[in-house]
């Protein structure tokens, strides 16, 4: 069923409400092939929706000039919200405002003026700025600062929280990372080279450390397998303490002397 009422058309039903209006369960089909030959339909800054299919593309929203223009429009991309910018090969803007996406199969989820400029990158927040391919940055919102947040390298992970970072908790305010786990002997941080307990460095939730083994027991902190150095970094010792100061104490404990450095 068709129905024409002005301006309107409907499709399976008698009184359309939009410009276009289509009812029914099996949906709509918008079909056709890549085709770089094939002249985009609409260009320049306005509000609209568009899927090209010559290149499997789709956009939705409001452009001020040549964002949505057929050179910058990337093969298999998505750009949606105010005046994003997505040309690299199947990357994404979800929404937002002032987005860049060059990278090829890079995203942008939303916020403001972010960009992924880097292939396979990712941006969000406030004025993030993913420039290396495989960076990952999340910005948070400053009012006082128009700075952008910038990777470093490839395949970096980077976020800035001004109030802190939380795994497990809200209550960040008064550190940069906050790890929180209720269970008892389990870890909060646990850091192994080559998959071998003699290289590791852990924290469980009962606030015990291990160095140099990945079980620290009981104990506060548990150093082993390896010499520990204060005041060198070639200790030759299980324990070594270096102080080039003379008539310094080595260690002090208690308010009792045990050894200086003139002795």
């Amino acid at each position: 069923v068709f129905t024409f009422k002005g301006e309107k058309i409907g499709v399976g039903l008698s009184d359309p409400q939009s410009n276009l209006h289509v009812s029914g369960n099996t949906g709509v089909v918008i079909q056709g092939s890549l085709n770089s030959e094939i002249s985009l339909p609409a260009s320049g800054k306005g509000t609209r929706m568009m899927f090209f299919p010559a290149k499997a593309a789709f956009r939705a929203g409001t452009v001020e000039g040549t964002e949505w223009d057929s050179i910058n429009i990337g093969t298999y991309s998505i750009a949606m919200g105010y005046g994003g910018t997505a040309s690299g090969e199947g990357s994404a803007i979800l929404g937002g405002y002032k987005h860049i996406v060059e990278g090829d199969y890079a995203v942008v989820p939303g916020g403001r003026e972010n960009q992924a400029l880097g292939d396979y990158s990712f941006a969000a927040g406030y004025r993030a700025v993913a420039a290396h391919k495989g960076s990952f940055v999340w910005a948070d919102y400053d009012p006082t600062s128009n700075a952008n947040f910038t990777s470093g390298s490839s395949n970096q992970f980077i976020i800035k929280a001004s109030n802190g970072v939380g795994i497990g908790t809200s209550d960040t305010n008064d550190a940069v990372l906050t790890i929180k786990k209720d269970e008892n002997d389990e870890y909060l941080f646990k850091a192994i080279g080559n998959s071998d307990a003699e290289n590791a460095l852990v924290i469980n939730t009962s606030g015990n450390v291990g160095i140099g083994t990945s079980d620290p027991g009981s104990a506060r902190l548990a150093i082993m397998n390896g010499n520990f150095g204060i005041g060198t970094v070639t200790p030759n010792a299980p324990l070594t303490i270096k102080n080039t100061s003379p008539n310094e104490y080595l260690l002090y404990t208690e308010g009792y002397s045990v050894s200086n450095t003139s002795s």
